[in-house]
């Protein structure tokens, strides 16, 4: 639709399809878009929520919690969507009525202007998804957590966080494809390969998405679409080459900033500045996060503890297998990016979850409420020559001790098979 060929003299239609998409891109970027800014607190400069929960109570009947889930394919983001469509189309039209009275041609300034939008936008968001996939932040490590727990227990999002955080080498090279697709896209000339590469990985991300149930449906589809548009101006280049065999002009995008040196230069200076900013920020993110990530302070005592003896001295009914109070499993560092989480799962299957500090000299774990509230209780380890372990301490006035299995995150054959090229 944006196409940079385009007349002084364009068409009505297409007036008004060039003016919907930029008026939605603008719209549905502002400001939840920018993801890629980590200083930026949407919610300081946001006036959507006001009105996107007015327009889907009063449209479409629907009521709202208090978690607006924003983002993640709620009732408040299908709200938005809606409530931008119906704006941008009544924005098109009277652009063009408005446009009618000032009797001048400024197509190829506003599609150059939507161009670059887009093109930037879509690089920002894959580059920053690309590299938390390169550094195996967004789906983690394969965890105690994610061994042990059974194949129909999970939804089809957590199997697929599950299935990709196992292939650390499978994720990370489509984290460089998005990598790769969106730095292409930050220049002109490279656009169209750009475009093309993103449109292969968002294709997969879109479809797996969609498969597996993943809360960003709409988010990955946005993306997708973009890509789309990106590539619309080059339709007529991929049918002559592909279907036809004939050669056909590359479509030369329009520079936004033209004209006199000092115009050409003011939009590279601008450029140059966006980029370093985007550099520093993101990398001042996810730098914190691989730091997290590859903490190891905690590796020594990371293991599903199955419990096998669970004793509250004192209390000859704490032997029943039907008390609550009992643990039936000790889950500790079991999430990759948050090491220092502890999960204790009782005989009802409730899980209880806390963050530690271990102190390998003392063996003993310092357990908190998992907000830092209070001090809950302090736990002593000691390793037993059969290979178990036994726990020990006081929680909440009961004296406990616990013996315990232990499995490893490598005890699995899941991690411990690894890549084999010859199977005999």
């Amino acid at each position: 639709m944006l196409d940079q060929s385009t007349s002084q003299q364009s068409s009505l239609p297409k007036k008004l399809i060039v003016r919907f998409l930029f008026l939605y891109l603008i719209l549905y970027i502002y400001p939840y878009g920018f993801e890629y800014i980590y200083a930026l607190d949407t919610n300081d400069i946001s006036f959507w929520e006001g009105i996107t929960i007015w327009f889907g109570e009063t449209v479409l009947d629907w009521e709202f919690s208090e978690n607006l889930w924003k983002g993640f394919d709620s009732k408040y983001d299908f709200s938005r969507f809606l409530l931008i469509a119906v704006l941008s189309i009544i924005g098109s039209i009277v652009w063009i009525i408005v446009d009618r009275f000032l009797n001048k041609s400024y197509e190829d300034k506003l599609i150059a202007l939507a161009t670059t939008i887009t093109r930037y936008h879509v690089a920002f968001t894959l580059i920053l998804y690309g590299m938390v996939k390169v550094f195996p932040l967004q789906f983690g490590e394969v965890s105690v957590s994610m061994l042990t727990s059974t194949f129909g227990e999970q939804t089809p999002m957590r199997l697929l966080w599950k299935f990709m955080s196992a292939s650390p080498v499978y994720t990370a090279t489509t984290g460089w494809v998005e990598v790769t697709g969106g730095l292409l896209l930050l220049f002109r000339r490279t656009t169209f390969l750009g475009a093309t590469i993103c449109f292969v990985a968002m294709t997969n991300v879109v479809l797996i998405d969609i498969g597996y149930d993943v809360t960003v449906k709409m988010f990955a589809i946005h993306l997708f679409l973009m890509v789309l548009i990106l590539l619309v101006p080059h339709l007529k280049r991929i049918v002559s080459f592909f279907l036809l065999q004939q050669p056909d002009a590359p479509v030369q995008f329009r520079p936004l900033f033209s004209g006199e040196k000092w115009v050409t230069l003011t939009g590279r200076i601008a450029k140059g500045i966006l980029l370093v900013l985007f550099v520093i920020t993101t990398w001042e993110e996810i730098s914190g996060r691989i730091d997290m990530q590859m903490d190891t302070s905690t590796h020594f005592i990371r293991g599903y503890y199955e419990v096998e003896e669970f004793n509250i001295i004192g209390d000859s009914t704490a032997s029943s297998v039907d008390d609550a109070r009992n643990w039936k499993a000790l889950s500790i560092s079991e999430l990759s990016y948050r090491p220092n989480l502890l999960r204790i799962i009782t005989m009802d299957d409730e899980s209880k979850f806390y963050q530690f500090e271990a102190d390998s000299v003392e063996g003993r774990l310092k357990i908190q409420d998992i907000y830092g509230d209070s001090s809950e209780f302090d736990m002593r380890y000691e390793e037993l020559e059969n290979g178990k372990m036994k726990f020990s301490g006081i929680q909440l006035g009961d004296t406990l001790e616990v013996t315990t299995g232990v499995k490893k995150v490598g005890d699995f054959e899941l991690t411990s098979s690894g890549i084999k090229w010859i199977r005999d």
